[in-house]
């Protein structure tokens, strides 16, 4: 045999052995893009869903953290509202408290000239009444029956208040003051 020819022969073998191989190659290579394609869009998808995931579990784990929180500070809440509740007048008491304000006025040496109310305003669980005062005396007297109204047991209000000398001579120490009350009262439930 010549060598040229077993040379062919051998080219030729290793040539289609290469070829073999090369598309075997490309056939392992499709199916392995295919096969990992697939898995890399899972992996995308899982890793989305881990990150959601992850979101919302420190969203829930600071939810509990806060509810822990407030729920430690439940008993000194109810406490608080208690004593505020406590503070409201039931509203079958709330003349006597008017008539308590008029006996303050007095004992403070004050002249009321006039009380009035305006129509009550509900307001969630509970009632205000707006009241309108107008009291002349001294600067002090007055001054001293602000701070008895509103530091009475009940949920009083003093507002807006104006106060005016009453008259243009300078010797005088009277003043006219009216006051913008709110007292706070529960009704009777029915």
């Amino acid at each position: 045999m010549d060598l040229g020819v077993v040379k062919k022969i051998i080219e030729s073998r290793l040539f289609l052995k290469g070829m073999i191989a090369m598309i075997c190659g490309i056939i392992l290579f499709c199916g392995y893009w295919f096969d990992i394609a697939e898995l890399k869009n899972q992996l995308n998808v899982s890793e989305t869903v881990e990150l959601t995931l992850k979101k919302e579990i420190n969203s829930l784990l600071y939810a509990q953290v806060y509810l822990e929180e407030n729920n430690a500070e439940l008993p000194q809440i109810k406490a608080m509202l208690k004593e505020w509740q406590a503070k409201l007048i039931k509203s079958k008491d709330l003349l006597s408290l008017l008539k308590q304000i008029i006996r303050t006025g007095r004992a403070n040496n004050l002249h009321i000239n006039f009380f009035t109310s305006d129509p009550e305003v509900k307001e969630d669980n509970y009632f205000k009444t707006p009241f309108k005062l107008m009291v002349v005396g001294d600067y002090m007297q007055t001054a001293n029956f602000i701070y008895q109204v509103a530091n009475l047991p009940w949920i009083v209000v003093v507002g807006d208040f104006t106060v005016a000398k009453m008259y243009q001579d300078t010797r005088s120490k009277l003043f006219s003051t009216e006051l913008n009350l709110e007292v706070y009262y529960l009704k009777k439930k029915s």
